[in-house]
């Protein structure tokens, strides 16, 4: 999917939660409770197509460690809070799956999102309750996209090329038969809605709404990307315009704003985790709006591994007390990107059982180099 794609979907979803919110409301309506009804069926069967993509697309290698990361960052949190309410309601099996931490994931790949996918079906076919949990519409919706995603990072070849092209093409299907039926549910709900119950309109409205609001303020816009082909937006990097001594963090479309400012000159900030710092001086006029596409770099540590005196195959290299693990090649090397700034201890070890490891401290934009050796 592309990104205007994601977030139609992600409107998709906040559309369902108004629905199931709203659905008192509209009983009477007997035209518009039949739309609702046929265009849910129509957003299950793009759910389905989506995780068909997900699960069938060509792998990709790169940045499945991120993927990883990031999909069970997003997840632990929301299962906390839900696990919470599971108690409450008494229901002792989704208690059971919601009460997970770091350490009930990194058992291995297919384990690990299969897991992940467990929770978010649950936290799905909860998500109306969980609203009063701080669990929101975006929140899943960006969770369940990690879960794809890094589905697609770990899919075999094989399986892919037909399913998935498939797949895509049902999807862009899908997307503009929901959106041309919204265009009728528009009609009715504005039509009858919008002077016996203007909250009600004004809701649907909001939540109606794909990607950000037009903004007629002076405003900055960023989209950080981790590479040059801008596959890999950057979630939770820090934006900050210095002689305001203001910061947003960017979402998980690597997308962060900062508007209602003077004209002036200012200088840009990028900061994020195991990233190369981003500073720029930028000048705006009053009124304006700026938008622009930053590539982060990583801090990266490099080097070899060897095993008495020779080159350690397909050996283990990883960063204590992190997620960050490499695994060496052919020739006993290894390359390690996004290692965050600050000291931190990088070890090996062999199939017998036999580590080494080695302090080293990281700074800013450095790009490291280790070897490693097994007496």
């Amino acid at each position: 999917m592309n990104n205007r794609q994601l977030k139609q979907v992600r409107m998709f979803i906040r559309m369902r939660l108004f629905f199931a919110k709203s659905k008192l409301t509209f009983t009477g309506f007997l035209p518009l409770v039949q739309l609702i009804a046929d265009w849910l069926l129509g957003l299950t069967d793009l759910e389905a197509d989506i995780t068909a993509q997900g699960l069938n697309e060509t792998g990709i290698a790169k940045g499945k460690l991120d993927k990883r990361t990031l999909m069970i960052d997003l997840i632990i949190p929301l299962a906390r809070k839900a696990k919470v309410w599971a108690k409450k309601a008494k229901n002792a099996q989704l208690v059971a799956l919601f009460n997970v931490h770091h350490n009930n994931f990194w058992v291995s790949e297919v384990e690990d999102l299969a897991l992940a996918k467990n929770i978010i079906a649950a936290l799905n076919l909860n998500a109306t309750v969980l609203v009063d949990y701080n669990i929101t519409a975006l929140q899943l919706t960006d969770a369940g996209l990690a879960i794809t995603d890094f589905g697609t990072a770990i899919a075999k070849p094989e399986e892919a090329e037909g399913i998935a092209k498939t797949a895509t093409e049902k999807i862009a299907l899908g997307i503009t038969t929901l959106m041309e039926e919204l265009g009728d549910i528009d009609d009715l709900i504005i039509s009858e809605y919008e002077v016996s119950i203007p909250s009600l309109v004004m809701e649907y409205k909001t939540n109606r709404r794909i990607g950000e609001p037009a903004n007629q303020h002076t405003s900055m816009k960023v989209h950080v990307y981790g590479d040059v082909a801008h596959s890999t937006p950057i979630l939770g990097a820090t934006m900050g315009i210095v002689e305001l001594g203001r910061t947003v963090a960017t979402d998980v479309d690597g997308m962060a704003e900062m508007s209602q400012f003077v004209g002036g000159n200012y200088t840009l900030t990028i900061v994020a985790k195991g990233k190369v710092n981003y500073t720029a001086p930028f000048t705006i006029k009053v009124g304006k709006k700026m938008e622009q596409d930053i590539i982060l770099t990583p801090n990266i540590i490099y080097g070899s591994v060897t095993n008495n005196g020779k080159p350690a195959l397909n050996q283990p290299v990883s960063i204590e007390n992190t997620n960050l693990q490499v695994m060496t090649d052919n020739f006993g090397n290894f390359e390690m990107p996004d290692v965050a700034d600050g000291h931190g201890v990088i070890k090996t070890s062999t199939p017998g059982g036999d580590s080494f490891s080695i302090p080293f401290v990281m700074v800013n934009g450095e790009k490291l180099r280790i070897d490693l050796a097994v007496v």
